[in-house]
């Protein structure tokens, strides 16, 4: 489904004109911050928003009749620049609160935000929009100085349809921003995080000190410590997931100048399954894959800067395909709308991601699920990988 973008100057002016930073009303009356306004109106429950400056945020208020009617959320921001008339277009998905004002909605309608009404007429005119908070693409944790890459928050397309039943059903998700690690911890890093708290060797090591580039696979709850020394935490199912695939939809531009919003899914972090990109058990068996290695070690996990330049996730984070399955902090439990019983179902067992080494193509999608911590999350190991929140200081500085 698409739609026919126009633009008549008499349309990009009322626009223009609309996106004044806010619309002033007399004391009593609710004040708003406009930040643009309606363009188009689909019928598949979306519509087109103009903005004179790129979005700082997601979602936004209907603004008609005095009063927030109801709510656009953005799923493209900043979205796409048109150079000609200087303005962005993002889609959003529309919900109105009351149905009756279904009849409000309409090409030109404001979106912004409610402000506190002050005493008197206040100008507004001369505030300029606030930047986009734009965060670096890169940092490097301090306490355990791992790289991490950014991965932006807003809506993405989460499980899936007609594969495993407990992936069902595929459907928008959101998560805020977050950094997650590049590389899985490896048994050198977790080796520093031992040292530095005196505390025992995980059991994979058999009681011998490891210092190598191999994925470390430890129980959860060491996991989930070694993320609190470094200052992080293990990342949600659904931040996982993002991090992995992206956000899989798209907002393509035709040559007719019809837009339109897809969902283009991805299976795997890399993109079409590839038996060279990751560390699986076709790696291993299919002739002339890494014979140099193949032919020399015997079947296991790889180090986890293996497939550095070939098998990173839309983000750049790496081996998030077999190697070692990974942590994740969220319970298994049904996603919404899924009708298949389980009796796993419930907040005993943890979600582990990924697939390994030793899994088969199905097995290392980006959506597939695997359930840890038998019997009790201290008896059953994985590799991992963490998480952390954007700080102030990890904001890109811009000038106007």
């Amino acid at each position: 489904m698409h739609f026919r973008l126009i633009f008549p100057a008499v349309f990009v002016i009322a626009i223009l004109r609309m996106c004044q930073p806010v619309f002033g009303q007399e004391r009593g009356v609710v004040e708003f911050k406009i930040y643009g306004g309606v363009e188009s109106i689909r019928n598949d429950g979306t519509i087109s928003v103009l903005f004179s400056r790129p979005p700082d945020r997601d979602s936004f208020g209907i603004i008609e009749d005095g009063r927030i009617i109801g709510r656009v959320e953005l799923v493209d921001r900043p979205g796409f620049y048109n150079a000609k008339f200087n303005l962005y277009r993002c889609m959003a998905y529309y919900t109105i609160t009351n149905p009756r004002d279904a009849v409000l909605l309409r090409a030109g309608s404001p979106v912004g935000i409610s402000m506190p009404h002050e005493k008197g007429k206040r100008d507004f005119s001369d505030k300029p929009f606030p930047l986009p908070r734009r965060y670096k693409t890169s940092i490097t944790g301090k306490k355990d100085g791992r790289e991490m890459v950014f991965v932006p928050g807003g809506k993405f397309v989460f499980g899936s349809n007609g594969l495993a039943k407990d992936e069902y059903p595929e459907h928008i998700s959101e998560t805020g921003d977050f950094y997650i690690d590049k590389y899985e911890v490896s048994n050198r890093d977790y080796l520093r995080y031992v040292r530095n708290m005196k505390v025992p060797f995980p059991a994979s090591w058999n009681g011998m000190e490891r210092d190598d580039d191999l994925p470390v696979l430890v129980n959860y709850y060491e996991a989930e410590s070694y993320a609190r020394w470094a200052g992080k935490r293990l990342p949600t199912e659904r931040e996982w997931e993002k991090a992995a695939r992206g956000s899989g939809l798209i907002y393509v531009r035709k040559a007719d100048e019809s837009y339109e919003l897809i969902r283009k899914t991805r299976q795997y972090p890399y993109g079409e399954f590839d038996p060279s990109k990751s560390n699986t058990a076709i790696f291993w068996t299919n002739p002339g894959i890494r014979k140099d290695y193949t032919e020399k070690f015997p079947r296991g996990l790889l180090p986890v800067n293996f497939f550095e330049g070939a098998g990173e996730s839309p983000y750049g984070a790496l081996n998030m395909s077999g190697n070692a399955p990974e942590w994740t902090s969220s319970f298994y439990r049904a996603y919404q709308g899924n009708p298949y019983p389980s009796p796993k179902f419930g907040t005993i067992y943890r979600v582990v991601r990924g697939g390994g080494w030793f899994s088969s193509p199905k097995n290392a999608r980006a959506t597939f699920r695997q359930i840890g911590g038998l019997p009790n999350l201290a008896k059953d190991y994985a590799g991992f990988r963490c998480v952390k929140d954007p700080l102030e200081e990890d904001l890109i500085v811009e000038s106007r």
